[in-house]
């Protein structure tokens, strides 16, 4: 497939934003090549082709991107490890989470935009333009559009777009491709459970067997009574991918991410956010924690905070996928930082996060060469 000459790609928010950015304009090059605005990656040839109509093929051109954080060959990230775990040849696979991402998120704006004009034609707005905006959506010559009527131009063009589900996995990529992605990083790991997160469950914690009120958080606070707090009343969901979340209320660097939702009250259905958990996989069964990322909702029980649950929980999750440990970092190697650099009040939040939560539960600390300079934390899983 033909090289995509680029002069300049979007830059994404977070982390590795270039690459990511150059996927996105990529995913919807892919769609009007295909002229399909439903198109997916469903195959390896499917991968490989999108990588090549990106930038021709090959590792070597990723350099090009994130220069200060690149994804590969990163030598200031030394607990997320060699993303391409010790092969080159593994670069197509371990790119899968931006892509899923850009694929994702171009078939979210392509189903928002058909929604937009099935709206638009139903209250009678500019039939011209919505002829035009649906030739450009669908790639269809407006010849043919033009000799349907609203209701079928609405009912058999437009609507089978709409109607698409941009949540589901394998409408951007699929499954199959995401656990040859995780088999990268695992040689004893759970893989059938972590597929629940390749998909995106609601009920992660049923799914896993996870009792929320067993789950005992140990207190900080000086003025509580009680040494443990519980998690019950509260629920775990799970999706996939870098990029926003399927309620726009988290941006991830990182392809895990798992979410804690409090219960509403009087035994409503509704589920209030209470903040996102994200990691890496690393070779061998480690789970990387780099983002607990607080959402303006609910807040976890009195005397705790978000890193000492996030710790508990990752523990947990991590012995059911049965990884060999947890890895995160501290808040002076988080590389939040790289983006957010000379941000006091982030330091801060990294701190309590991150430092304080691992030193209450006793994480062992890593030391940079074997000094005594700590760099980030971790929990053996036995």
């Amino acid at each position: 497939m033909a090289k995509k000459e680029r002069k300049h790609a979007p830059k994404c928010e977070g982390r590795f934003g270039e690459l990511r950015g150059v996927f996105y304009e990529t995913a919807r090059e892919m769609r009007a090549l295909q002229k399909d605005p439903l198109w997916s990656i469903v195959t390896g040839q499917d991968l490989t082709d999108f990588i090549e109509f990106a930038w021709g093929g090959g590792i070597e051109s990723t350099f090009l991107f994130d220069a200060i954080d690149p994804y590969f060959m990163n030598k200031r990230d030394e607990l997320r490890g060699d993303p391409l775990a010790g092969d080159v040849e593994n670069f197509e696979l371990a790119l899968i989470p931006f892509i899923h991402e850009a694929i994702r998120e171009t078939l979210y704006e392509n189903v928002q935009k058909a929604r937009s004009l099935i709206q638009s034609i139903q209250a009678g707005g500019d039939n011209d333009l919505a002829l035009l905006e649906t030739e450009e959506l669908t790639h269809t010559p407006i010849e043919e559009l033009e000799r349907l009527s609203k209701t079928d131009l609405c009912v058999t063009i437009l609507e089978p777009i709409a109607e698409r589900d941009f949540t589901i996995t394998q409408n951007s990529v699929y499954p199959t491709l995401l656990e040859r992605y995780a088999r990268l990083y695992l040689e004893q790991g759970d893989i059938d459970k972590l597929n629940l997160m390749h998909r995106g469950v609601d009920s992660l914690d049923r799914e896993l067997g996870i009792s929320m009120h067993k789950i005992l958080v140990p207190t900080v606070r000086k003025d509580t009574r009680a040494e443990y707090a519980s998690l019950s009343g509260y629920s775990l969901k799970a999706e996939f991918g870098t990029g926003p979340n399927t309620s726009r209320t988290l941006i991830s660097s990182a392809p895990y991410r798992i979410e804690l939702y409090k219960k509403g009250k009087d035994g409503s259905k509704d589920e209030i956010p209470v903040f996102g958990m994200n990691f890496y996989l690393r070779h061998p069964d480690l789970m990387v924690i780099s983002q607990i990322q607080d959402i303006r909702g609910a807040r976890v029980p009195e005397g705790t905070t978000d890193g000492l649950c996030g710790l508990i929980l990752a523990e947990k999750i991590a012995k059911l996928l049965n990884l060999k440990g947890v890895v995160t970092y501290n808040h002076r190697t988080n590389p939040v930082l790289y983006i957010y650099s000379g941000e006091e009040k982030l330091a801060s939040v990294l701190k309590i996060n991150f430092d304080e939560a691992a030193r209450r539960l006793l994480w062992e600390p890593i030391s940079h060469d074997g000094r005594n300079h700590v760099i980030g934390y971790k929990r053996t899983i036995e």
